[in-house]
């Protein structure tokens, strides 16, 4: 899965697109890349669309495309763009590669059996309980300083650390999503420990909290628990462009 914000800017990818696409990280798709239609041969498009609102255009919001792998093979598919709509009323969009098995030899492709690529739930019908669990908690300029000042750190060097956290958790975050929709309770354990750690060394404790949140497998809130994040990393992202070293 390749997923979308509101604002049809690409911010997450799955390991089996990744895999696909010849590509180590997210990082090193977006090192080299803007976007999926970077990518694309011959690909033509209205100059004031983004790849997804194109697709989205296309009858059955389906379009077959021809793409151009990191180390150069060509790769026959067909994108399809799903809507995800959330709770907040912001759309989520995901776009899925089916690709053409006779033009792709099956050898070229290594699935990671370990954590399976599932899709992201659709959110349009959160309960009125499940959305009273969407924390409201935003990170803000007291928040900022009152911590930088108990952990007797400057506001450059906390933001430089917030700015690591919040590249940790994006990297894990569609692998937490997934071992979650698969009640892989050690996949869970495991990231979000790994994820935890930063956050209480920082004393974020929000965002603490809301791990802590899904490591219950069994009563966590998918859609409040991913709006949670977003929410979170938004606001932190805010105090890092505030606060960071100005290159």
């Amino acid at each position: 899965m390749i997923l979308y914000d509101s604002s049809y800017k690409i911010f997450g990818m799955g390991d089996k697109s990744l895999r696909i696409l010849h590509y180590d990280s997210f990082d090193d798709f977006m090192a080299r890349n803007n976007d999926l239609d970077d990518i694309c041969e011959n690909y033509k498009k209205e100059d004031n669309l983004s790849f997804v609102q194109d697709i989205l255009k296309s009858p059955k919001s389906t379009k077959a495309i021809t793409l151009r792998t990191k180390d150069n093979k060509k790769i026959e598919a067909t994108a399809k763009v799903l809507q995800l709509s959330l709770a907040s009323g912001e759309s989520m969009y995901e776009v899925v590669l089916l690709l053409d098995e006779d033009l792709l030899p099956v050898a070229n492709i290594t699935y990671d059996d370990e954590l399976p690529a599932l899709r992201l739930p659709v959110f349009r019908y959160l309960s009125m309980n499940e959305q009273s669990k969407i924390s409201n908690t935003m990170f803000d300029d007291t928040w900022f300083e009152r911590t930088s000042k108990f952990l007797n750190i400057s506001h450059e060097e906390f933001a430089s650390y917030l700015n690591v956290l919040v590249k940790g958790v994006n990297k894990n975050s569609i692998a937490l999503h997934n071992a979650l929709m698969s009640h892989d309770t050690t996949h869970v354990a495991k990231i979000i420990s790994i994820l935890k750690e930063p956050a209480v060394n920082l004393h974020i404790t929000p965002l603490v909290k809301i791990y802590e949140s899904a490591q219950n497998d069994n009563a966590i809130d998918l859609g409040a628990f991913i709006l949670n994040i977003r929410n979170s990393l938004k606001s932190l992202n805010r105090l890092i462009r505030k606060y960071g070293r100005k290159v």
